[in-house]
């Protein structure tokens, strides 16, 4: 009951978060210089997913991130499977992190990041080998990141999901879903494109769309109570 009633306080900032991340794909579309190789591969993956759905893909990204996050709790994996219908993962324990983990952690996109980032250590490239790995890597950054949203919303909404019901019921959990995929969404390309995006007016957004709905909503409460009041009490 409590994380019901917390979900349901979460919901306004979830949406408005959800708003934000939104302006902030159209800032990159807009101002951002590199944002071509990361939008075609941002708004291809959709049309790919209907095609050839990479079913096996994610659930092994799923079930691999329930597993890191497990283990980031210091819980221990006691089985791992991936079939082609499915996969499931047993943990010594489990809490409501590791059960929405999936569905906030874009696992490829952080893998397409460090491998680029790992390459570029280890082995520096010239100038123009540079910009062509510039160039992949946004594409790559951009379809992985697009996967993850694609595949966390068809996951919520073509099957029943049981880590929803572990970590304290469906509406608390999409509430912490859609709140920190948004919020995180916003810092994800604050950091690949930190000219285009104005994250600290994102996230007053955020703030401000959900002060206001707060505030509507209690003076229509207090208007609702007082009509009440003089019809009781005349």
């Amino acid at each position: 009951m409590i994380r019901l009633v917390l979900g349901l306080l979460l919901m306004p900032t979830a949406v408005s978060a959800l708003c934000a991340a939104g302006r902030a794909i159209c800032d990159v579309a807009l101002t951002a210089r590199d944002a071509v190789p990361f939008l075609i591969g941002f708004v291809g993956y959709p049309a790919l997913h209907f095609v050839a759905r990479p079913v096996r893909t994610y659930v092994f990204g799923h079930e691999l991130t329930h597993a890191l996050a497990a283990w980031a709790h210091g819980a221990s994996v006691l089985n791992f499977a991936v079939g082609r219908k499915g996969g499931h993962v047993d943990l010594s324990h489990s809490n409501a992190a590791i059960a929405l983990a999936p569905y906030v952690v874009p696992v490829y996109a952080v893998a397409v990041v460090l491998a680029y980032r790992g390459l570029l250590w280890l082995h520096p490239l010239p100038q123009e080998a540079a910009r062509a790995g510039h160039i992949v890597f946004l594409s790559a950054f951009g379809v992985s990141l697009s996967f993850h949203l694609v595949q966390t919303v068809h996951a919520l909404w073509d099957v029943h999901q049981p880590d929803l019901d572990q970590a304290g019921g469906v509406v608390f959990s999409l509430a912490v879903i859609a709140l920190a995929n948004g919020l995180l969404l916003i810092a994800w390309l604050k950091c690949i494109f930190p000219s285009a995006v104005a994250a600290k007016q994102s996230f007053a957004l955020v703030w401000e769309v959900s002060a206001r709905f707060w505030s509507a909503l209690g003076l229509a409460a207090r208007a609702w109570l007082l009509t009440a009041a003089k019809v009781a009490f005349p």
